[in-house]
């Protein structure tokens, strides 16, 4: 099941992915008819309770909530197959064109955003050694931005590097997770870009480790700024994610194929097979720092350095089995 975020008509909705992702089944409208049809006389309450429109609270909700939408989804797809007046009433109250409606990030407000950084070989060939756990870092839940949204460049910035991801999304609230257990606190999965401000990070250690930046003349903080670091990665806009979440159940994490294009062309290609940490063990060695929670969203780590983006490039980014989505890159607006 593919869950998104969407915004019709100023309010913000969970619907279903359907017809190859060209359609949009709204969750509460769709879980009202349902309702309905099982002679519930207070079928609009019970829907609007069942599925908020948030996907925090919804995720709050559990195994059960995540049951009830696949019966509600199962059975309104199987309507709107059928021909007559009844499917085609019903098809105008619970169906949107994706192309009609402005689709969010998949949460578009996380509890928390976690990053895992160096986990594929092409990075950690460039440490001096291994590390013992995966590195990790968090950045702002107002980083989020979703398909279609511009990606808001900083002016000034010489080098502003995308990475896309395969992301892992909570599904409940859980402390000391161990790997074997790890699975059952994932709700799904979803796709994301870590952008970061490359010269906030500037260092000595990092020209040594990416000599190809020197050419820039990038002033460097030495040694290493902890707070700059911080910094690079939680501008506005520096973490698109979407087009959905698809649940755990209709994906499998560890052989994911991942693409992402600059104005057409391939820049990044990588499978999650090849990471170093796989996702169970991050989300053991995350549990053990932070209690993770429903709507939590974690990068898993990404392959490779990435050529700088510019004003009026067009991202577009692929994890087979979840989708494709896009974000067009613009400058900063000057304030005056």
């Amino acid at each position: 099941m593919k869950l998104a975020s969407f915004e019709l008509s100023g309010e913000t909705k969970i619907g279903i992915m359907t017809d190859k992702d060209q359609n949009l089944i709204d969750l509460r409208a769709a879980g009202c008819e349902h309702f309905r049809s099982q002679g519930d006389s207070h079928a609009a309450e019970h829907a609007r309770a069942m599925f908020p429109s948030d996907m925090v609270t919804f995720l709050e909700g559990g195994d059960v909530t995540l049951k009830i939408a696949r019966e509600v989804a199962k059975r309104t797809e199987r309507l709107l197959r059928r021909k007559g007046r009844e499917p085609a009433a019903l098809r105008r109250v619970v169906l949107h064109p994706v192309k009609r409606i402005r689709l969010l990030a998949p949460v578009p407000r996380p509890p928390k955003v976690i990053g895992i950084g160096g986990n594929y070989p092409s990075l950690l060939k460039t440490w001096p050694r291994p590390p013992k756990n995966p590195p990790m870092f968090i950045m702002a839940p107002t980083s989020v931005c979703g398909p279609n949204e511009d990606v808001v460049l900083l002016r000034g910035s010489r080098y502003i590097q995308p990475e896309i991801e395969l992301c892992v999304v909570i599904g409940k609230r859980a402390r000391h997770v161990s790997a074997r257990d790890a699975h059952d606190v994932v709700a799904g999965y979803t796709i994301g870009n870590d952008i970061s401000e490359i010269d906030s990070l500037m260092s000595e250690w990092v020209l040594r480790r990416r000599p190809e930046l020197k050419p820039l003349g990038i002033p460097t903080e030495a040694p290493f700024n902890l707070s700059l670091a911080f910094q690079c990665k939680n501008y506005d806009t520096f973490n698109p994610m979407g087009p959905c979440l698809i649940t755990k159940d209709a994906f499998d994490p560890e052989k994911a194929q991942i693409t992402l294009k600059l104005n057409g062309k391939v820049i990044q290609r990588s499978n999650t097979r090849d990471m170093v940490v796989k996702i169970a063990r991050q989300i053991e060695f995350v549990s053990s720092v932070w209690t993770l929670e429903p709507g939590d969203v974690f990068f898993t780590g990404a392959q490779g350095h990435l050529p700088p983006l510019k004003p009026g490039d067009v991202m577009e980014h692929t994890i087979r089995g979840i989708g494709t989505f896009r974000n067009k890159c613009v400058l900063e607006k000057v304030r005056r």
